[in-house]
């Protein structure tokens, strides 16, 4: 099903520009509201660096065994009734070049993002109790 979604939406944009690089990505969320903040798991930044590092510990909310910047899991873990955020992003050359010229890039790029929620076919399984991550 989602090689086919995928194929549907660069249908309609691969017309619009034949040198296009298209992307897709999904995150799946247990909540529309967790879908909707996309917030990051909190981690303890003891070296003040602004990112999850050397050995900083998280709370692991979905108890993947990584540090989300977005709260999400790959869509390869989504199960019923969970909902993905779906994001496309289409990146192709500046049509107009002489923008360079004004500090501007060669390239555009476009992202659109959607929720879309999996079909209520069969129970939703829910996160154990968070556990406790190291960041890398």
């Amino acid at each position: 099903m989602r090689d086919a979604i995928d194929a549907a939406v660069e249908g309609q944009l691969r017309p619009l520009n034949r040198s296009a690089t298209i992307t897709f990505d999904r995150r799946f969320y247990k909540t529309f509201t967790d879908a909707a903040a996309a917030q990051a798991e909190e981690y303890n930044d003891t070296n003040d660096s602004g990112t999850c590092d050397n050995g900083e510990t998280f709370e692991d909310l979905n108890n993947n065994g990584n540090w989300d910047a977005d709260g999400g899991n790959s869509i390869d873990r989504a199960g019923a009734r969970d909902n993905v955020v779906y994001t496309v992003a289409v990146e192709y050359p500046a049509l107009f070049p002489l923008y360079k010229f004004i500090g501007g890039s060669g390239t555009t790029r476009i992202e659109a993002s959607t929720v879309l929620s999996n079909q209520p076919y069969g129970d939703q399984s829910s996160y154990d109790a968070p556990t406790t991550g190291t960041c890398p």
